[in-house]
């Protein structure tokens, strides 16, 4: 149905948890919830959320049991985990980040390939041993399917003109994204990748 022009941002997710919670590093996080099935819960913004598949990817790597409980939203259900009526949880990067830098929440790991330069101190999930871990919000630019090619080039570069810009850069890197620079042939091999590994995961997990 689309043709893609580029990707425009990418950001990661956060494995936070309350203080309460005895678990310092993902390792502690994990063997408390092999130890332990089906007692720790993860507050999801509801189901198919990015919330909601970011933990069922978590879970389906590290082979553990975690109830899934799931809100009206992110907001709420940040809440719950800052009051520690659940385990833990994976919010944006935006939304988790002021509540780490104040201590309220405890950060585990961060689920891009890199670190995010607003959390270097905490690692990836990678770096954390959840092998080939992997998950990001993107945002992309896409046209209608059948839009010539030469619109499209031209629409590509000037995204990549915008995303060059340091003033675009920056009010991206205040709401904790990062700009993406692609081919429009890129773009569309990224979204096939994700929707393969997004509709292998949610037969896996039983996600409807």
């Amino acid at each position: 149905d689309f043709a893609p022009i580029g990707m425009v941002a990418t950001s990661p997710h956060v494995l936070v948890v309350p203080t309460r919670l005895a678990a310092a590093k993902v390792d502690d996080l994990v063997r408390l919830a092999r130890a332990n099935p089906g007692k720790l819960s993860y507050a999801s913004a509801g189901v198919g959320t990015t919330f909601h598949l970011c933990t069922e990817m978590f879970k389906d790597a590290t082979g553990t049991f975690i109830l899934h409980i799931p809100y009206r939203g992110g907001g709420p259900a940040l809440l719950d985990t800052l009051s520690g009526q659940v385990d833990l949880s994976f919010p944006t990067l935006a939304a988790a980040l002021p509540h780490v830098k104040s201590g309220s929440l405890r950060a585990l790991a961060v689920t891009g390939i890199a670190r995010s330069a607003l959390l270097p101190e905490v690692p990836t999930l990678r770096e954390a041993g959840v092998r080939d871990f992997q998950f990001s919000q993107w945002l992309a630019l896409l046209a209608p399917a059948g839009t010539p090619p030469e619109v499209v080039a031209r629409l590509n570069a000037a995204l990549r003109q915008v995303l060059n810009s340091p003033e675009v850069r920056d009010k991206f890197r205040a709401q904790a994204f990062e700009s993406l620079i692609t081919s429009p042939e890129e773009a569309g091999k990224f979204i096939a990748g994700e929707v393969v590994r997004f509709s292998r995961l949610s037969k896996t997990r039983g996600i409807t």
